[in-house]
């Protein structure tokens, strides 16, 4: 039997489908587990999308996110978000193309720092302050097993300056959950 395997692009706007990227060539799409940065994405796209109606529409490069879907044999498989850190053009004469490198959120997380002594009161749940972090670096959306776990004192452990990631990821293993 054989299959058939396909990569479709979308271009997220506010976290809802916006369009249909146009990319060229083969996507590489890495998984790295100890990395701090665990999903990477480099691909070859046209600068702009095309909506449902089939007409050509720009893309944010700074604020849109692209969402790599696999297909196979016609069923669809997101491959997770991603967001363009960097976007330089191709040395094609040609035709205007972009060099997408995109990470996925964590980037925002681990590029966000604390700005302040960061202080969370005693019994504040885990969760609520890793979501509360989250949210600062323009992460909204989570998804977590809930847990009870809070905090038994004030905690104001972290100097100005520090990631939000390396934060949440010192929470996270406080409750033996995986890393961000």
């Amino acid at each position: 039997m054989e299959r058939s395997l396909d990569f479709r692009f979308k271009a997220l706007r506010g976290g809802a489908d916006y369009a249909t990227l146009r990319a060229t060539g083969k996507p590489s799409l890495r998984m790295n587990r100890k990395a701090d940065l665990k999903k990477s994405l480099q691909a070859v796209f046209h600068p702009d999308a095309v909506d449902a109606d089939k007409r050509v529409v720009p893309v944010d490069w700074l604020s849109d996110e692209i969402k790599p879907v696999l297909v196979i044999d016609g069923v669809e498989h997101g491959l997770g978000v991603f967001a363009a850190t960097k976007a330089p053009e191709t040395d094609d004469v040609t035709t205007k193309l972009l060099n997408v490198q995109a990470y996925d959120r964590c980037w925002r997380v681990r590029d966000t720092r604390a700005e302040s002594l960061i202080y969370f009161a005693s019994g504040t749940n885990y969760l609520t302050a890793i979501e509360q972090l989250l949210t600062a670096a323009g992460v909204t959306s989570v998804l977590a097993t809930p847990t009870t776990a809070t905090f038994a004192t004030a905690r104001e452990d972290w100097d100005i300056g520090e990631s939000h990631l390396t934060i949440i990821n010192t929470l996270l293993n406080e409750i033996s959950y995986k890393p961000l």
